[in-house]
């Protein structure tokens, strides 16, 4: 398995490099089965982030935390790489939960447990609001519906992220 042409001088050059969302395992981590991919990620001059996961995957995830995600990213990537993870802060509303639940997709909370369990595997937690609160459930062909994240919201936290991070960025150039 390589990566295709111009993959990796792509990923060298930018300036931010979001892994997910997505599955865990099924998508995020799938990508970074490729060594050269994770190789260029984890040595990246760009900003890396992570964008955890909304809930519990049953068969998947099932007793996994915020933490857990984190770290399994982190030893996808050899161990190192990982600047950030962009973690939900605006719950949403309890009958949401609630139908997710019934599923077995439980909601990931960002408890100052969880948060700090992140901060100890040396990588920096952001909270922000980036779900879609709006609609509801779906039906999904051959895909199980979760809590989804709102586009927008995400694109406007990362933003902020890469606008936080642009003046270390220009000093290594």
């Amino acid at each position: 398995m390589h990566a295709t042409d111009g993959s990796v001088a792509a990923i060298e050059a930018a300036d931010l490099i979001t892994l997910g969302p997505g599955s865990l395992f099924t998508t995020v981590c799938a990508c970074l089965l490729v060594p050269e991919i994770a190789r260029a990620i984890a040595t990246a001059k760009g900003l890396v982030v992570y964008v955890a996961n909304t809930t519990r995957q049953p068969g998947q995830t099932d007793g996994y935390g915020i933490a857990d995600h984190v770290r399994v990213v982190r030893d996808y990537l050899g161990g190192s790489g990982l600047d950030a993870v962009l973690v939900n802060d605006d719950p949403p509303p309890d009958h949401l939960q609630q139908h997710y639940a019934e599923r077995g997709l439980a909601y990931l909370e960002p408890t100052a447990d969880e948060i700090a369990k992140v901060e100890a595997q040396g990588v920096r937690p952001v909270l922000a609001p980036i779900i879609d609160k709006w609609t509801g459930p779906r039906d999904l062909w051959l895909k199980q519906d979760t809590i989804r994240h709102d586009a927008g919201r995400v694109a406007e936290a990362l933003v902020k992220l890469v606008g936080e991070r642009r003046p270390r960025l220009r000093a290594l150039s």
